[in-house]
């Protein structure tokens, strides 16, 4: 028996000795909420190096991307400061029928930023952290969105849904969207993240992801701008370093890989 099958042989019995994919599984989940990223400033976990030899993670510059078989990725925890009714934020979101031509809560998030460095007293810096945060935790629980069902028409910027702000006439295509951003975000970051670079702004770089959407399996696209929501989740997020008021940050896999090993067309 050649040495390689022998290796693989014992890897396979290391795995049930170990209790199977489902105890490895258990064991490697908690990485879920770094997305499935293993970083290689650490000892890598015994179930990583066993899932490694078996070509269940891959090594992605100085991480190590463990596989759907053993991990699913979550969206990224994102903690606000403030909130929609905070009375420094409220006012600068429009009512549901300000704009005729296309109903609903949007934020004047200059506007918005502007009022919390004279309220309480934070540099524009902070005041813009701030302000991405609460959006982005929005965009995971479904309070804020940024939709549109035509990649033409811009929307006209992150609009609040709750309350009376939900009742708009594509009330369904919001909640059917976000339903779908959230079962399909490991999928859909596993897909997009071969061709995108983990260089700085690479967050956003889906630039095949309609395409590329249709493998996820949930169905055609509702919302068109569903790969800037997930962008701008991902940079309010520590998948995101050096995130600032005038830059995007680096981000690092499962978003992107290292551009080495992305194939040259």
């Amino acid at each position: 028996m050649r040495k390689g099958l022998v290796a693989v042989v014992l890897l396979i019995a290391l795995v049930a000795g170990y209790g199977g994919v489902a105890q490895m599984r258990a064991g490697l989940d908690r990485f879920a909420a770094d997305g499935c990223a293993i970083s290689s400033d650490g000892t890598l976990p015994f179930a990583a190096q066993m899932a490694e030899r078996l070509g269940w993670a891959h090594q992605q510059g100085d991480w190590l991307l463990l596989g759907p078989i053993l991990c699913t990725i979550v969206p990224p925890s994102v903690t606000p400061q403030i909130s929609a009714g905070d009375p420094d934020v409220a006012p600068f979101i429009s009512a549901v029928d300000a704009n005729p031509d296309m109903p609903g809560c949007f934020a004047d998030t200059e506007a918005m930023e502007k009022s919390l460095v004279l309220s309480r007293g934070w540099t524009e810096e902070h005041a813009y952290r701030a302000t991405m945060t609460m959006l982005a935790a929005g965009i995971l629980s479904g309070e804020w969105r940024f939709y549109g069902e035509d990649f033409l028409a811009t929307p006209l910027g992150f609009q609040l849904t709750t309350g009376v702000c939900g009742n708009v006439p594509y009330a369904e295509g919001l909640k059917e969207s976000h339903a779908d951003m959230i079962a399909g975000f490991d999928s859909f970051l596993r897909i997009n993240a071969p061709g995108t670079a983990c260089k700085p702004g690479g967050q956003f770089g889906y630039l095949k992801w309609v395409e590329n959407y249709t493998l996820v399996g949930q169905g055609p696209v509702v919302n068109a701008w569903q790969f800037l929501e997930v962008g701008y989740l991902l940079t309010a997020s520590e998948w995101v370093d050096g995130v600032s008021l005038r830059g995007k940050g680096m981000p690092r896999p499962p978003i992107c890989v290292p551009e080495d090993m992305i194939p040259k067309e």
